[in-house]
């Protein structure tokens, strides 16, 4: 006899929230609206990674300046991963915590090298915002987002866009 034991829909054995019921004890529960979840999650791992090339970028620049705006910009990124935690918690679901947080990005932290000059290095910040923007671009277009979860994230997607380095550098 086989040794696979079946999970419900969207739940595996490297599910974060699954691996978290399994070691409280507990099963978890089935989700409102499993696709919802799923999108607000992915853009919750989207924001802590982010938070992480943000972090990585401002180690790496030499003008003490621009790095403490990229510091700051940190709390932007912070403020939409915790809105977008209280609406997956809204839907049923579990948002992943920063330890469970996957790369979905593909300019990562260690994408990140120091450049010949801050300008250069600010490239793998815009190249993130841009994928970040992308990322919420493309989760507005989720069918089953209610009016609510579609407009925070459009407001969301716009705050992306509108960062600039100099000014608010997150």
């Amino acid at each position: 006899m086989s040794d696979h034991k079946p999970y419900p829909p969207f739940v595996t054995t490297r599910s974060p929230s699954y691996e978290r019921a399994q070691h409280e004890g507990l099963h978890p529960s089935a989700v409102r609206d499993a696709q919802v979840v799923a999108v607000l999650c992915e853009l919750a791992d989207a924001e802590q990674n982010a938070k992480q090339v943000c972090a990585r970028i401002a180690e790496l620049l030499s003008d003490a300046t621009l790095a403490a705006q990229v510091r700051q910009g940190i709390a932007a990124h912070d403020a939409r991963l915790l809105a977008l935690q209280g609406m997956i918690e809204a839907a049923e679901g579990a948002a992943p915590r920063p330890s469970e947080a996957h790369q979905v990005l593909l300019h990562g932290p260690e994408s990140v090298v120091c450049g010949p000059s801050d300008r250069a290095t600010l490239q793998a910040l815009a190249r993130m915002r841009d994928e970040l923007g992308a990322a919420y671009a493309t989760a507005v277009g989720t069918a089953e987002l209610d009016d609510a979860q579609r407009a925070t994230l459009v407001e969301f997607a716009a705050a992306v866009r509108n960062a600039q380095p100099a000014n608010d550098a997150g």
